[in-house]
């Protein structure tokens, strides 16, 4: 009958929530592998991935502290937020990298759990946990490198040209856009698109299995060239090319800065 039916179909996506489909290539005879990594020593893998964790939590923590200084508890710091634009940039420079940070100490524990497992070490997750990683590591790490990159642009406008408070903020819309906007969508493009997958420490935007584009004995299961997914170039102008932008965009900041204030000093020497 129809209601029963209608029952079935909601038990069936109940239980596909329940359990998400997991990457499974160890029940396939045929795949055969050549990667790098496959010849680390045991205690290698390990070793990056609990240095990574120390290093995020050390990150974690640092993070924390600023977005305590900045909000706080006291109405002083409120208003000090509210009237300051270098707090507002700091306050998203902070909270995008905490969650980068948290992501990255995850590490492996998001990767599915029937993954390969020669390849992992201590996953733990599912697709969904992967995908959920991935997503959050994308957006968050390219945005606080974003948010570095308008902290220089800031302080180059301060120093450099005399920007004032007032003629900052009528780009700051445009600057909290920039930092936030690229990293989103393409983090939303590449979950649709089942790019977010298992790489040797972490979910990233990778085909699964790892060498699957360029094995020809072995099939991409998720984020393959056959569903039209460039994974490479994807990865190209979605997370590397936006990093050069970010360095070359701080280090042309931080120049004409250095100009400037080696400027300020001659003419204080000559005043002097």
């Amino acid at each position: 009958s129809a209601p029963h039916n209608k029952h079935h179909r909601i038990s069936l996506c109940l239980h596909k929530l329940a359990h998400p489909i997991q990457m499974n290539t160890e029940e396939d005879p045929s795949y055969t592998t050549n990667l790098p990594f496959q010849s680390w020593p045991k205690w290698q893998l390990p070793f990056i991935i609990y240095t990574t964790k120390l290093s995020a939590l050390l990150s974690m923590c640092g993070s924390s502290y600023i977005i305590h200084q900045i909000l706080g508890t006291k109405h002083s710091r409120v208003t000090k937020f509210q009237q300051s634009l270098y707090d507002r940039i700091m306050l998203g420079f902070a909270v995008c990298d905490n969650m980068a940070s948290f992501a990255i100490f995850v590490a492996s524990w998001a990767i599915p759990k029937n993954t390969v497992p020669e390849f992992h070490y201590q996953n733990i997750g599912n697709t969904a946990t992967c995908d959920a990683q991935g997503f959050l590591s994308h957006t968050s790490s390219l945005s606080s490198m974003n948010y570095s990159a308008l902290l220089s642009v800031y302080f180059m406008l301060v120093v450099r040209y005399n920007w004032s408070e007032t003629k900052l903020r009528r780009y700051e819309l445009f600057g909290h856009f920039l930092a936030l906007g690229y990293p989103l969508v393409t983090a939303i493009l590449a979950l649709h698109a089942k790019l977010f997958n298992p790489s040797p420490t972490a979910c990233w935007i990778q085909t699964y299995p790892m060498d699957c584009e360029t094995n020809d004995t072995v099939d991409c299961i998720r984020g393959g060239m056959e569903n039209g997914n460039h994974v490479k170039l994807y990865r190209l102008l979605s997370s590397i090319v936006p990093v050069v932008i970010c360095f070359a965009t701080i280090s042309l900041s931080m120049i004409l800065l250095n100009q400037a204030v080696r400027a300020q000093e001659r003419r204080s020497r000559v005043y002097s």
